[in-house]
């Protein structure tokens, strides 16, 4: 009888096991599972951001860019509109000839 009794504890036991170690092995899985789901995220994550930082990089580019063109144009104008009251100053300083005396 007692050897009937250890015999099913045993089985009990065992079945324990199994279960535990079935558990146990699923539980791995969907933590393999999950591990691989994070690391396709990140991998994601990281794709998206440098997208990004690189289509912010060429927008900087080309501010800086339209900024250097707007500042030469600046330039350019400014010379020109110096010269341009230099030659009116020019003008204004020499004595008109075509007017006549009172």
């Amino acid at each position: 009888m007692a050897e009937k009794k250890l015999k099913a504890r045993v089985q009990e036991l065992v079945s324990a096991l199994e279960r535990l170690t079935k558990s146990s092995e699923i539980r791995h899985q969907q933590s393999a599972e999950f591990v691989n789901d994070l690391k396709r995220a990140n991998s994601n994550l990281v794709a998206a951001y440098e997208k990004a930082k690189k289509k912010h990089q060429n927008k900087l580019k080309k501010l800086e860019s339209q900024m250097m063109a707007m500042v030469e144009r600046h330039e350019t104008q400014v010379r020109m509109l110096k010269q341009r009251i230099a030659l009116l100053e020019e003008e204004n300083s020499r004595p008109h000839t075509n007017e006549t005396s009172l």
